[in-house]
């Protein structure tokens, strides 16, 4: 790899980071679980609901957007994993292996964990499954 290739690969990460890990104080008390944000989608945030799993350095929550009845997008919130492997896991596509699912088909998903961010993306699995489990037993 040379020397500016690497360079761009340590900014990603540190951009990365920024953008999705957080210190302790920035994860909100008790934000709440599900929230209406139009008629059409839904948003279940997994802070209270993940409040025990935990990845490799500890909790990371996920907002789960339901768009009429079917995963749209999951959104990583402020966790304190490493940055880098964090940022595996947002590149491996992860995020995106619950769209076009209702939450039963989400959460009956075999998943794999991102090899060299197991315990992160193993979290964030875990996390995922308990917002559409949430969802399932609402409706």
């Amino acid at each position: 790899m040379n020397k500016p290739s690497v360079i761009i690969s340590i900014f990603a990460s540190l951009l990365a980071g920024v953008l999705v890990a957080g210190g302790p104080d920035t994860v909100k008390e008790n934000p709440p679980v599900k929230r209406m944000v139009s008629d059409s989608v839904l948003v279940v945030n997994t802070t209270a609901l993940g409040k025990n799993i935990i990845g490799y350095s500890g909790i990371t929550p996920v907002e789960i957007y339901v768009t009429n009845g079917k995963v749209s997008e999951v959104k990583p919130l402020p966790n304190v994993e490493s940055p880098g492997y964090f940022w595996s896991v947002i590149k491996s596509g992860l995020l995106s292996s619950w769209n076009g699912l209702t939450p039963k088909e989400g959460r009956e998903l075999k998943v794999d964990a991102v090899s060299g961010a197991t315990f992160s993306s193993d979290a964030i699995i875990r996390n995922v499954r308990a917002g559409l489990r949430y969802l399932d037993e609402q409706q």
